[in-house]
C-alpha cells in the first residue's frame, strides 16, 4: 500500500450555535451536525430537545468541556465543510451545509475559524467555531498500490532538501538551499584511519554559504527550516558584506527534522546561512 505524506491537525472544538429555526419552539426534534476536514468526517454531534435553546453556546451539555479532534489533511490548502440535519418526523428532514477554505501558508496556527451551515427552502442555520492549534507531520497508508520506490529517507517530512520557510510548523513561502559550487568559502582536507585497523581514507570538508536573499527568501523573516539527516548548518543574523557580520555568534544546527526557530531565540533573524559538508575524496590507502 502506498504511504502518503500528511499534517495531524490539532482543532479545538470551540462553540457551536444553532440560530433559532422553527421546529425549536416547542417541538421534539433531533439534531445532527458533521464536520469534514479534507473530505473526510472528523467530528459529529449530536442533540434531542423539546426545549427552544438548542444548543448551549461554547460548550457541551453544559460542561467546560471542549473537544480536540486530530483530523488529517494532505495539503497545505484544504476545505472544511459543515453539514447540519434536524429530524422532525414525520415531517422531512432539514438540511444545511457551509464550507470554508483555509490555507495553512497563509494563516497557520494558532488561528480561530468560524463555518455556518445554512440552505435555501428551510430555516435551518447552524454555526461553529473552532481553532487550529498545531499540527505534527505523518505517514499514512491511503489504500492505494504502490506505483514506484518511494523515498523514506526523511520521513514523515515530506522534503529531500535543506528548506527555509516563513512561518513556523514548515508553513508559508519557503525556499530550498542547493550544493552551490560558486558558493564554497572553505575547503579542508584531512585524512581518518577506518576503525578498528583499517587503513586512512582522504575526507573533504566544504563550507557552503548563501545571503537568503539570493535564494529569494527576506531578510528577518524565515520561523522554521528543515534539515534532512546527515546535515549541518550555521545561522548568522546578518549578511556577509554587514559590519555587525560575526562567525563566532553563528548558530549551529545538526539534528535531523522541522527546527521552529522561536525555539532557539532564532525566530525572524535569519540573513545567512552556512552548510557544512563532509565528503569521502579518495580510495582508502595504506
Amino acid at each position: 500500500m502506498a504511504n502518503v505524506f500528511g499534517k495531524k491537525l490539532h482543532v479545538e472544538m470551540n462553540k457551536w450555535l444553532g440560530h433559532n429555526f422553527s421546529e425549536t419552539s416547542g417541538n421534539r426534534y433531533e439534531l445532527e451536525l458533521y464536520v469534514d476536514f479534507g473530505g473526510q468526517q472528523a467530528f459529529s454531534f449530536e442533540r434531542r430537545s423539546v426545549h427552544q435553546n438548542l444548543v448551549p453556546t461554547g460548550f457541551v451539555e453544559n460542561s467546560y468541556y471542549r473537544p480536540v479532534i486530530y483530523p488529517v489533511v494532505t495539503s497545505n490548502k484544504f476545505k472544511v465543510r459543515l453539514r447540519a440535519i434536524e429530524r422532525d418526523s414525520p415531517d422531512a428532514d432539514d438540511r444545511a451545509s457551509g464550507t470554508i477554505e483555509i490555507d495553512l501558508d497563509k494563516e497557520p496556527p494558532h488561528s480561530t475559524w468560524s463555518i455556518i451551515a445554512a440552505a435555501n427552502g428551510t430555516d435551518l442555520k447552524m454555526q461553529v467555531w473552532f481553532n487550529i492549534l498545531t499540527l505534527d507531520y505523518v505517514n499514512f497508508d491511503d489504500g492505494r498500490r504502490e506505483t514506484a520506490i518511494q523515498n523514506q529517507d526523511n520521513w514523515p517530512y515530506p522534503w529531500n532538501d535543506i528548506r527555509l520557510f516563513e512561518h513556523w510548523l514548515g508553513l508559508g513561502h519557503n525556499v530550498g538551499v542547493p550544493w552551490r559550487a560558486g558558493n564554497i568559502i572553505s575547503e579542508r582536507a584531512y585524512w581518518m584511519m577506518q576503525w578498528p585497523s583499517g587503513p586512512a581514507r582522504k575526507y573533504i570538508q566544504r563550507v557552503y554559504r548563501y545571503e537568503i536573499t539570493e535564494l529569494g527568501m527576506a531578510h528577518d523573516v524565515v520561523s522554521s527550516i528543515f534539515l534532512p539527516r546527515n546535515t549541518t548548518v550555521i545561522l548568522h543574523e546578518h549578511g556577509p558584506n554587514d559590519s555587525r557580520f560575526d562567525p563566532a555568534k553563528g548558530r549551529r544546527l545538526a539534528s535531523f527534522g522541522l527546527h521552529n526557530l522561536n525555539d532557539i531565540g532564532w525566530n525572524d533573524k535569519l540573513s545567512t546561512i552556512d552548510l557544512i559538508t563532509t565528503t569521502g575524496e579518495s580510495s582508502p590507502v595504506n
